[in-house]
């Protein structure tokens, strides 16, 4: 029962880790949508809500590790 609960947690902590794009790409993939002759985009700090999600993701993935630490230790 531990361990099959420590396997879905492994594989639901990596599905999640792509959902918030802690995997990216590599830089010879080829791009999604292709434009050509874009404008540079203007270059401005992040915004509050962009640095409340960075922030959240950070404090979502450490609580996701400390919790199946703690399930290994006690197994």
């Amino acid at each position: 029962m531990l361990t099959t609960t420590l396997m879905l947690g492994i594989v639901g902590g990596v599905l999640l880790a792509a959902f918030f794009g802690l995997f990216r790409r590599p830089a010879g993939a080829p791009a999604q949508v292709v434009t050509i002759n874009t404008p540079p985009a203007a270059a401005r700090p992040p915004g509050c809500l962009a640095r409340l999600g960075g922030l959240l993701r950070l404090v979502f993935t450490g609580f996701l590790l400390l919790f199946f630490l703690r399930l290994i230790l006690l197994s």
